[in-house]
């Protein structure tokens, strides 16, 4: 079977886990994707590369995919458009033609500093959800972008943490207390951050705290409801959050699990016989 025809069977395979009854012909959206996967691919087949020239050509389609630029962008004046001015004039922003996400700013003194709204991503070590935002602003501080800035492929995986601690402005939100734990760099580096932050009255913003603090509202955070099979609301104890599997998984690929303060809260939790049933099973068969 040749690339190709191997190909085409995953697509034929994709195609019908994601809709049984879909003829080839009617239109599907999850069909759809995968049919245009395999017209790039097939164009790139159909250019005869060998194996060399193959792999520069994937690794040039893989950046344009990502809408990543192919050459280095230096700061000259025909890169930017001028994005805003500042409300209190402290600074001008600039936006970059090649690259939307990013940015320059230039204060009344002249300093220069860029901010690339794509460059790193957050992950809940709780739930294993992802977003994007504000993490950038730390990777940005930790890792300044100079240039020329040439992106990489792969982005910072920076892993958080967020919790309702009672007794504090924000209690009734969705958190009001959130933790910048460690980042993981492109390269695969597992990088210590340990910054944390709290809600202020400003609800666009948070104010950085101290670990201190952080903890002390850690030792509040809010406990969750036990609810009886009849509904009923038996007491209100501690339960502890259960930690994403796939986000265990996850660090124990990347060799960031062993000696980091999840393991330690997981292996506390699983001694004192903390979580439910069906979580520890899960967990006792990834850390075996």
């Amino acid at each position: 079977m040749t690339p190709l025809e191997l190909a085409e069977n995953e697509v034929k395979l994709a195609c019908k886990k994601e809709n049984p009854d879909w003829d080839g012909k009617s239109f599907d959206y999850g069909c759809s994707c995968y049919q245009s996967a395999l017209k790039a691919y097939k164009s790139v087949c159909e250019d005869g590369h060998s194996g060399f020239s193959y792999s520069i050509t994937r690794s040039i389609l893989i950046r344009l995919l990502n809408e990543l630029p192919l050459t280095p962008i230096n700061d000259t004046e025909d890169v930017w458009d001028h994005s805003v001015l500042n409300s209190d004039s402290e600074y001008e922003s600039y936006q970059c033609k090649r690259k939307f996400s990013l940015f320059k700013t230039v204060d009344k003194d002249g300093n220069v500093k860029y901010h690339d709204t794509d460059r790193a991503y957050a992950i809940d070590i709780k739930t294993g959800d992802t977003y994007h935002g504000w993490v950038c602003n730390v990777i940005d501080e930790m890792f300044p972008i100079t240039m020329p800035y040439y992106p990489k492929v792969d982005k910072y995986k920076v892993y958080t943490e967020e919790f309702i601690a009672e007794g504090y402005l924000g209690d009734q939100t969705d958190y009001n207390t959130r933790g910048v734990l460690y980042c993981v760099t492109p390269e695969g580096e597992k990088v210590e951050i340990n910054r944390y932050y709290a809600d202020t009255k400003d609800s666009f913003r948070m104010k950085e705290i101290s670990r201190e603090e952080y903890e002390q509202r850690k030792a509040k955070m809010k406990k969750e409801p036990v609810i009886e099979s009849d509904g009923e609301i038996e007491q209100e104890k501690y339960v502890p959050v259960e930690i994403s599997i796939n986000v265990i998984k996850d660090m124990i690929k990347n060799g960031t699990w062993k000696g980091s303060l999840e393991e330690e809260e997981v292996m506390y939790n699983l001694e004192h016989n903390l979580y439910p049933e069906d979580y520890t099973k899960e967990l006792n068969k990834i850390l075996k």
